[in-house]
């Protein structure tokens, strides 16, 4: 898969999941904007998390190659930092984890977005149940596309984790004692 889009749909399937997981468990609170403000500050932490960790985690890689070339190469570290592959694999290391963090911001609005428009709670969580799921259908279908995998089997897959984390938020109210 192309790194930039990899990015772009590893963040778009992070910030649904989240959020989707955030709106099933806020919904207790029967307020719009309980569950809006509670999913977009899920969202904006989960954005941040996905660019430290993005950054960080890519960051090691290019530094431990580094330490590969200089073991192997005989030339200095310093000099190595200097080439312009580095700085190329360095500027793509942080445009990469931009990329994921800007799509989980997207990502996120999507299961919120029923309750921008729609004040009854019950129909704005199933209308958020309906576009998260398809959502993660097709984004998962993409991925099966994109790797000439199985389509319907990846898109399965994404939905099953989307719904098992809306499942285990849900369980959560309820085992919580909150209710209505």
């Amino acid at each position: 898969m192309k790194p930039y889009l990899r990015n772009f749909v590893r963040g778009l399937i992070d910030g649904i999941l989240t959020a989707f997981g955030i709106v099933v468990g806020a919904s207790i609170s029967n307020s719009n904007t309980v569950i809006i403000i509670t999913a977009l500050s899920g969202g904006i932490a989960d954005c941040f998390g996905n660019l430290a960790s993005a950054v960080t985690a890519e960051s090691a890689d290019v530094y431990t190659e580094i330490n590969e070339l200089e073991k192997k190469m005989m030339i200095d570290k310093k000099e190595i930092k200097n080439m312009m592959f580095f700085k190329k694999k360095i500027s793509e290391t942080y445009l990469r984890s931009i990329v994921d963090a800007i799509s989980t911001i997207v990502g996120v609005i999507i299961p919120i977005t029923p309750f921008l428009f729609i004040n009854n709670i019950n129909l704005a969580l199933q209308m958020t149940i309906l576009i998260s799921v398809t959502s993660l259908f097709i984004l998962g279908m993409l991925i099966g596309k994109i790797s000439k995998e199985n389509m319907l089997k990846l898109g399965i897959k994404t939905c099953f984790f989307g719904v098992a984390a809306a499942f285990v938020c849900f369980l959560l109210t309820k085992f919580l004692g909150a209710s209505k």
